[in-house]
């Protein structure tokens, strides 16, 4: 595991390239789905929902999901096997299918 100076110098780096991510990561922490956003996803319901979650995300793990599902029924879930978190980069052009297919 990373120290805490690591990890610091780690999104140092990755704000000089992606202005804005300590901002979103930040905001990730405080706002995170793991944490009583019920009534966000709940409000979700009639109007549908798409989620693409890899069965091996690290990063938020993929039990989650069923989370999700509970407090939004009609969600379409795809689930690529065996994928990380960073999903649009893996796989590009099936996130572009999965999401023209759901608009």
């Amino acid at each position: 595991m990373a120290s805490t100076t690591t990890a610091g110098l780690y999104v140092v780096d990755l704000e000089s390239h992606l202005p804005g991510f300590s901002y979103t990561l930040l905001s990730t922490l405080r706002h995170d789905i793991l944490y009583n956003h019920a009534a966000a996803f709940s409000s979700l319901q009639g109007h549908g929902a798409l989620t693409i979650w890899g069965t091996a995300d690290s990063t938020v793990p993929y039990e989650t999901v069923h989370r999700i599902k509970k407090l939004v029924q009609d969600v379409q879930l795809v689930t690529p096997k065996g994928e990380e978190h960073d999903l649009v980069a893996d796989l590009t052009e099936e996130v572009v299918q999965a999401l023209v297919g759901f608009l």
